[in-house]
């Protein structure tokens, strides 16, 4: 039999029957042949790790039909180069079913042979399935914080070098991860960084796409341990991936000049005084460096020679003080600004060059001093004057304080004579100190300046006194200022004179005020910085020449008499003015707007004279064609041209420039450009398609050679002819921004229309 199943047998003898009854028998399936079975499921290819792969087989006998009947289980097993033999199960096919479920587990990615063979039968080959071995890969798992490997062949890091790693990822049981657009969207790696003392810095991740990562850091802060996370991070769930937290150490780098620091006392010092100045020695991120092989080289410079022979340029080196820190010592006595370069070999650190101040020490009576012609001679009952100078006991001017100086002269005793300080003292350290000192038969006088009752150098002084005899006198008087013939509306122009007697010698006392006028009104007359000089104000607010006398006693100076011209002051935009051309211009004219520039005090702008200012003028138009124009230079014309060539509404305005937003105050003008002359070519005909016998208009709107909607011209005639097989006689009429042509056509067709 070659079918199982109910089988009736039946022996004949010349076509009859020779058994009754007819017997019957069953034909079972035939024991399972495995080289018959059949398998069938992805299992078959291949599995991901650690995840249960399922198949089937078929049982069949040797003719291949299905054993529904027998229970004759397989057995599953892998076997790999690189691992060990992994079994697997097949469980018996259900009752009545040739089918079993066959699978197996491996966590070892790679690649296998998948046996399948008969329990009943021998391991042999002979005895196993069709297509058994199965080849078959196994691939890696989901990718899994655990089996994501984080590792870096750097030992130590250097600050300022940055350091990498490289993460492998894997799935839970250790296998690489093989690099998957698909699933490599399924994680993501997250990290970061900390220095020792828990300053945060930033990690850079590159994907390498092979299923790896890299990770580079940037060490900053050496002497601890830099602590590097990197997490996987899936579905927001983070995990640490293995060797994560890494603690990689981190050491100094190399001196770096440029990043080598100097203490605050590098850039100050007092004259006569040891300053000293610290440096620390650091690397590129500023660690500091316990190297003591530097040499910090220092040059103090000061820029202009010092009077007295004082050298003005100071080396001096740096001593190791331990842990990578210097010192400096040095020592000027000469005060004021100084430079000092530090450098190491010839590079210079941080800051260098720095600027010094090197202030005075304190007051010092012998080396403070006095100047002055009231120190060597003079006029009895007439006021003299002469300048005292606080100084250090390196001969340095004072800076700082106030020092009260006593002055005595002849029979005038300190009480009587006036000491002040000049620009506040503070500032300078100069005093001027005024006396008279009164008629007497002896014309030696002693003169004697003391502070903190010790004489200064030179004091006391003696000094020769005498009587005067002459008084100021206008015609030996003169003005001595050169620029007091001109100057601008509402500002001050100084005219200065000196008094002098009647031998032409400068008073010594002013025995009298001068006067003046300016256009016939008196002037302001203020005494100047000293004895006989005098200052006149000049001031006028209207642009002109005005005539100026400047006397004394009545009587005109020499030089007193002269012209001063007033300019006008600088242009101010609220009171400039403009004007344009029209307010109705046609498009494609030219449009003219001319400005007239004034100063604030109203005086018209004087363009090309000595010291007036250069002005622009900025023209905008804003509208349907917006545009803008500079006036041209001044001397030239102030007036901007533009051509507005779409017709509309525009505000026009005016600013000064440049950098002055200010807007004129005669504020924005409104301007209408109107369509210009009908240009034939920009006719735009609408011929409607009419019918036969029915009344039919024909428009032609009108435009300028712009585009611009222009109203019908009665000086151009408008012609419509129309050529076709009945005749057309038109009605032309001026309509608004154009014509119409009314007719009627009787015939039907085609017609030619001509328009001109």
């Amino acid at each position: 039999p070659i079918t199982q199943g109910v089988f009736r047998l039946q022996v004949l003898l010349r076509s009859e029957l020779v058994t009754r009854p007819v017997p019957s028998f069953t034909v079972r399936p035939g024991r399972t042949d495995p080289k018959a079975c059949a398998a069938s499921g992805l299992a078959l290819r291949g599995a991901a790790a650690g995840s249960r792969a399922n198949f089937t087989v078929l049982a069949r006998d040797q003719i291949g039909a299905a054993n529904t009947v027998d229970d004759d289980p397989f057995v599953v097993a892998l076997t790999s180069p690189l691992h060990t033999t992994v079994g697997g199960s097949c469980a018996g096919a259900p009752k009545f079913s040739a089918t079993y479920a066959c699978s197996y587990v491996v966590t070892a990615a790679g690649a296998y042979s998948l046996r399948v063979y008969a329990a009943s039968r021998s391991a042999a080959a002979a005895f196993e399935m069709t297509g058994s071995p199965f080849a078959i890969v196994v691939t890696p798992g989901a990718v899994a914080a655990s089996g994501t490997v984080l590792s870096t062949t750097v030992v130590t890091a250097t600050a300022g070098v940055p350091y990498a790693f490289t993460l492998r990822t894997g799935d839970a049981f250790g296998n690489a991860a093989i690099y998957d657009p698909i699933s490599a969207g399924s994680f993501v790696v997250a990290s970061n960084a900390t220095d020792y003392l828990g300053a945060g810095k930033s990690v850079t991740v590159v994907n390498n796409l092979d299923g790896t990562f890299g990770l580079t850091v940037l060490p900053t802060r050496s002497g601890g341990n830099d602590t590097v996370n990197v997490f996987l991070v899936v579905q927001g769930a983070y995990a640490h991936c293995k060797h994560s937290p890494y603690a990689m150490p981190v050491v100094v780098g190399a001196v770096v000049p440029s990043a080598c620091t100097a203490s605050s006392a590098a850039t100050f010092a007092t004259a006569g005084t040891m300053q000293t100045i610290t440096f620390v020695a650091r690397d590129t991120m500023a660690n500091q460096l316990a190297v003591g092989t530097l040499t910090f080289s220092c040059l103090l410079t000061k820029p202009a020679a010092v009077v007295g022979g004082v050298p003005n340029t100071y080396n001096f080196l740096s001593s190791h003080q331990g842990n990578g820190v210097y010192q400096a010592i040095y020592t000027v006595t000469a005060a004021g600004a100084w430079t000092l370069s530090v450098m190491i070999g010839s590079s210079h650190i941080n800051g260098s060059v720095f600027a010094v101040t090197v202030t005075p020490s304190s007051v010092d009576p012998y080396q403070c001093t006095a100047v002055g012609a009231g120190l060597s001679a003079g006029l009895f009952d007439l006021a003299t004057t002469f300048s005292i100078f606080a100084r250090d006991g390196h001969g340095n001017v004072m800076t700082s304080g106030t020092f009260a100086f006593a002055v005595t002269a002849g029979n005038q005793p300190a009480t009587s004579v006036l000491v002040r300080e000049v620009n506040g003292g503070a500032k300078w350290g100069e005093y001027i100190a005024t006396f008279t000192v009164a008629s007497s038969s002896t014309t030696a006088v002693t003169i004697s300046t003391t502070l903190n009752n010790i004489h200064i150098s030179g004091s006391p002084f003696i000094a020769s006194y005498f009587t005067s005899s002459f008084s100021t006198s206008a015609a030996q008087s003169t003005v001595i200022t050169t620029t007091h013939t001109a100057g601008f509306a509402g500002s001050i122009t100084l005219a200065q004179m000196q008094l002098r007697d009647g031998n032409g010698v400068d008073v010594t006392r002013n025995d009298v005020t001068p006067t003046g006028t300016l256009a016939g009104k008196a002037m302001t007359i203020t005494p100047g910085s000293k004895v006989g000089i005098f200052n006149a104000g000049l001031y006028a607010t209207g642009a002109g020449s005005y005539s100026v006398l400047l006397m004394v006693n009545g009587q005109v100076i020499q030089g007193g008499s002269f012209d001063f011209k007033v300019l006008p002051a600088a242009t101010s935009p609220t009171s400039c003015k403009y004007i344009v051309s029209e307010t109705a211009p046609k498009a494609g004219s030219l449009f003219k707007t001319e400005v007239s520039a004034f100063d604030s005090y109203g005086n018209p702008q004087v363009y090309g004279a000595t010291g007036n200012p250069t002005d622009y003028f900025n023209v905008t138009l804003t509208g349907a064609d917006n545009k803008t124009a500079l006036t041209e230079p001044p001397g030239i014309a102030h007036s901007a041209t533009v051509t507005l060539t779409v017709a509309g509404t525009y505000k026009l305005a005016v600013w000064m420039q440049p950098g002055i937003a200010t807007q004129f105050a005669q504020g924005p003008t409104t301007i209408v450009v109107f369509a210009g002359v009908v240009h034939v070519p920009s006719f735009l005909p609408k011929i409607p398609a009419p019918t036969a016998g029915v009344p039919a208009t024909l428009t032609v709107t009108s435009r300028d050679v712009y585009g611009n909607e222009a109203p019908a011209d009665a000086t151009v005639g408008l012609t419509v002819s129309f050529a076709g097989p009945g005749v057309v006689t038109p009605t032309i009429a001026a309509s608004g921004n154009g014509w119409t042509a009314s007719y009627v056509t009787t015939v039907a067709g085609v017609y030619a229309v001509t328009i001109g």
